[in-house]
């Protein structure tokens, strides 16, 4: 007989206060229905909503039972695959992809790690394995490499890619290294050099701003990024080289002139030939060139949380906290990336010297702060410099002194001796040649 769940309700109200009286009554009542508990109770209750009525039982019960839920659900329960985040392509090439998280490098994620290094300021052909053999041997596996326009274009309609110049000896070094290339050719690249490696000519051979759309600036840069197109598009990952990605420029706002100034780079570099992706490091959060007129493939935001001043290596500026909520503000569809971590400093003149740069971003300094990038779900980053050289010539730009080996304090120092042991995250090698 199907009851009325109304008279139901009305009974179970009945049943429980019942079930509370006396203890001779109670005992009867529970010895009667636990008698039957195969078959609902003179109530039309199951021994189950019986017992959960005794008051001094009711939590060890409620636990059996809510064990006994959670096993059968279990068994009944049906694994599904975990799915992976859309990837996203530039439209020129399915081998280098992203997604949210990572780096896609054929059809394989790659966590991108690793650091900065000019060959222009070890201009010595036969070296350049060495150091890329001791980056992969600290467990990175791409560099960071800046080509300087004014060494190249020295005079207009002069591009010299001789001997320390050249750019195959580069990707050779790296392709039996076994280490990605990020390829940063500028034209300006800052790199403390000075006019951040603009030709000097452009000075005075023309009228209008650099790193503007003006005209005479563009014709001027256009056989300089031409011959970096053609001798780097066959050294792309897509035909088995290590390049896989180059920067547009350096370190910019998005004024409209300098938006327009990117864009005609990034048609000239696809024009050319390059196919992996075009990026851009931002100096701090600034939010250019993720959208909007100039914008690029792959973001990236560059930091120096110590700054340059050595005077007192022990005092360190705070962690910056904000950079995973910035991320996923700005561009949460790709992965965060720090074209540019802090790894040392420059010494200027009259400054504390290197040995206290040294004790700034040392050991203690990487194993709190690069963890915390880790944190903040980093997954692409390079850490400046690795390797600083020689500022040769007049190379430095005013602020550092211009004939010092140690030009820029970094893991891999330029003078014979033996230095850091290698830090707490097995990222940055601590060693010098």
């Amino acid at each position: 007989m199907t009851m009325d769940p109304r008279s139901r309700d009305k009974h179970h109200h009945e049943s429980y206060g019942f079930a509370l009286r006396g203890p001779t009554d109670r005992k009867d009542t529970f010895a009667s229905e636990e008698c039957n508990h195969s078959q609902p109770g003179p109530r039309g209750h199951t021994l189950v909503d019986q017992v959960l009525r005794r008051p001094h039982l009711s939590w060890i019960v409620a636990a059996l039972v809510s064990l006994c839920l959670v096993l059968l659900m279990s068994q009944r329960r049906v694994t599904m695959p975990a799915r992976e985040p859309s990837r996203k392509t530039n439209g020129y090439t399915d081998v280098v992809t992203w997604d949210n998280y990572t780096l896609w490098i054929h059809e394989q994620r790659v966590f991108l790690t690793g650091g900065e290094f000019h060959t222009f300021r070890l201009p010595v052909q036969e070296l350049w394995l060495d150091i890329f053999q001791k980056m992969v041997a600290a467990g990175l596996n791409h560099v960071s490499i800046y080509i300087h326009m004014g060494l190249t274009n020295p005079a207009p309609g002069v591009i010299d890619f001789d001997d320390w110049r050249a750019l195959k000896p580069i990707f050779d070094a790296a392709i039996l290294a076994g280490i990605f290339i990020v390829w940063r050719p500028g034209p300006y690249i800052n790199a403390e050099t000075t006019a951040g490696g603009l030709s000097h000519w452009l000075t005075s051979e023309i009228a209008g701003t650099v790193r503007t759309n003006a005209t005479d600036f563009t014709e001027a840069y256009i056989p300089y990024i031409a011959a970096i197109a053609k001798e780097t598009a066959p050294y792309q990952v897509t035909h088995g080289g290590p390049v896989v990605a180059v920067q547009i420029d350096n370190e910019y706002d998005q004024a409209p002139t300098h938006g327009e100034y990117f864009d005609r780079l990034q048609k000239q570099y696809r024009k050319g030939g390059i196919v992996v992706p075009l990026t851009y490091n931002d100096p701090n959060q600034r939010e250019a060139f993720i959208n909007g007129t100039g914008a690029v493939d792959l973001y990236g935001m560059d930091a120096y949380p110590q700054r340059f001043d050595c005077s007192d290596p022990k005092t360190w500026y705070p962690v910056v906290s904000t950079y995973h909520e910035y991320h996923s503000r700005v561009n949460p569809s790709q992965p965060w990336y720090m074209p540019e971590y802090q790894a040392g400093a420059f010494d200027p003149w009259g400054g504390a010297g290197y040995d206290a740069c040294a004790l700034l971003t040392g050991p203690d300094f990487e194993d709190v702060f690069y963890k915390h990038n880790y944190a903040a779900n980093m997954k692409l980053v390079s850490y400046y410099m690795l390797y600083g050289g020689t500022n040769w010539g007049g190379i430095a730009f005013p602020g550092v002194y211009p004939f010092l080996s140690k030009s820029i304090y970094c893991p891999v120092r330029a003078e014979p001796h033996v230095g850091h042991n290698t830090n707490s995250t097995d990222y940055v090698v601590q060693m010098t040649e």
